[in-house]
């Protein structure tokens, strides 16, 4: 047993090794699907990379509220978030709906979010970096955070129209 113990440090290190450096992530994402979209991403990050996609709009419908007033249009702020894992270079999230409604008519925002090296798993943070000091290219954005000093994150941003 005591030999397997020494083994496995080694193989982490070796493993480690072999990733260290930058790493220029890439996310190729479509969504489709009217307006119960999905949105399909394929990309280079490590196996077990967490996502969280935000989709975001203030789509714009009309609505009767009475005969003296028949069209009174309303602006209606939608935020819909959900969570994804990259599984053999792909990650897939949806359908994306209002409740248990089609989404309304509009454009909106989807910003794909990779969570912070931090709360990623080991073998992602062994590429990224402990606190994200790996990543490079465009879509990597560095801000402030109470939490980590500051927060790396890889941000994919999209827009989406319902109709």
């Amino acid at each position: 047993m005591h030999r397997v113990l020494l083994a496995i440090p080694y193989v982490v290190m070796f493993a480690a090794a072999a990733v260290a450096g930058e790493f220029a992530p890439a996310v190729d994402a479509s969504m489709e699907g009217g307006r119960r979209p999905v949105l399909t991403a394929s990309t280079n990050l490590p196996e077990g990379t967490k996502i969280v996609v935000t989709v975001t709009g203030y789509p714009f419908r009309i609505f009767a509220s009475n005969w003296e007033e028949p069209f009174k249009p309303e602006w209606r702020r939608y935020q819909e978030e959900a969570y994804a894992e990259v599984v053999d270079g792909n990650f897939r999230v949806g359908p994306f709906s209002d409740g248990p409604y089609e989404m309304l008519s509009g454009v909106y925002q989807v910003a794909i979010r990779v969570a912070p090296p931090e709360v990623q798993p080991l073998a992602v943070r062994a590429v990224f970096g402990q606190h994200g000091e790996n990543l490079s290219g465009p879509l990597i954005v560095r801000e402030p955070s109470p939490i980590f000093g500051t927060a790396v994150t890889i941000l994919v941003n999209m827009e989406y129209r319902a109709w």
